[in-house]
C-alpha cells in the first residue's frame, strides 16, 4: 500500500532504514493515514526513527503532514524530499514525468488497503481476501486490464542519462585520433604503393598509362 516517492536522481538512501539514518532528505506522508500510525506504534527499528523523524518534520514544516497528496509531490519535485504514501496516485505521477521514480521497498506489502472501524467483525474477512488477491496476482491482472495507464518514460533499471565525465571524454578523443592517424597512413602507403607500381608499368609497358592513384 505505502510506497516511496523521490525525484530521481542520486539519492543517498536505497532502503527505509537508510533512508531514516541519513539526513539529506526529509520525508512526509499524508495526514491522519494509517501510515503515520504505523509508524508510531510498529516494533520495526526503521518505522519508529521514521516516525521520529516526521515528528520533528512535522514542528518544523508543516505540510510534510499534509493531507494534500499534491503538496507532497510539489515538495518531491523540488527535491531533498520523500513521500510515503499508497501506490495509485504515485503510478499516475511518475506515469507523466521522467523526473520521478517510485523506490523497490514497500512500506505496507499491499498494494491497497481497505478501512474499517475498530474491532470490526469483517476484519478477519477482509484480510484475508486482500492477502488472497495480492498472492494470486489479481491485483496486477486487474490493474492492467481496467487501467492500461503507461508511461512516455523508458525503462529506469540502470540506464538513466547521465553527462559523460572528464576521462570518458578523453578516451573517445584518443579513440577518434588514433583512428584519424591509422587512416592518414594507410593513405600514404597507398599513395607510395600506387606511384610506384605506376612507374614500373611505365618502364615495362610504354602502351599502357596508368593515372595517379590507379
Amino acid at each position: 500500500m505505502a510506497f516511496l516517492l523521490v525525484a530521481k536522481s542520486d539519492q543517498p538512501f536505497s532502503t527505509l532504514w537508510e533512508l531514516s539514518t541519513q539526513n539529506v532528505y526529509k520525508w512526509g506522508v499524508t495526514g491522519s493515514t494509517v501510515v503515520e500510525y504505523l509508524f508510531k506504534i510498529s516494533n520495526r527499528s526503521d518505522f519508529r526513527k521514521l516516525g521520529e523523524g516526521l515528528e520533528i518534520f512535522k514542528a518544523m514544516d508543516p505540510e510534510t503532514n499534509s493531507t494534500d497528496p499534491e503538496v507532497h509531490l510539489r515538495k518531491v519535485k523540488q527535491g531533498g524530499y520523500a513521500y510515503i504514501s499508497d501506490q495509485v496516485p504515485m503510478d499516475m505521477w511518475v506515469a507523466i514525468d521522467c523526473d520521478l521514480r517510485i523506490m523497490d521497498e514497500r512500506v505496507i506489502p499491499l498494494p491497497f488497503i481497505v478501512g474499517l472501524h475498530n474491532n470490526s467483525a469483517y476484519l478477519n474477512a477482509f484480510n484475508e481476501q486482500i492477502l488472497d488477491i495480492d498472492q494470486m496476482g489479481l491485483y496486477n491482472q486487474w490493474k492492467s486490464h481496467w487501467w492500461p495507464m503507461e508511461g512516455h518514460c523508458s525503462d529506469d533499471s540502470g540506464h538513466d542519462s547521465r553527462p559523460l565525465t572528464l576521462l570518458e571524454t578523453q578516451a573517445a578523443f584518443y579513440i577518434l585520433s588514433i583512428g584519424l592517424i591509422i587512416g592518414a597512413v594507410a593513405l600514404i602507403v597507398e599513395y607510395f604503393w600506387t606511384g610506384g607500381f605506376c612507374v614500373l608499368l611505365r618502364r615495362n609497358m610504354a602502351d599502357i598509362w596508368c593515372a595517379k592513384g590507379f
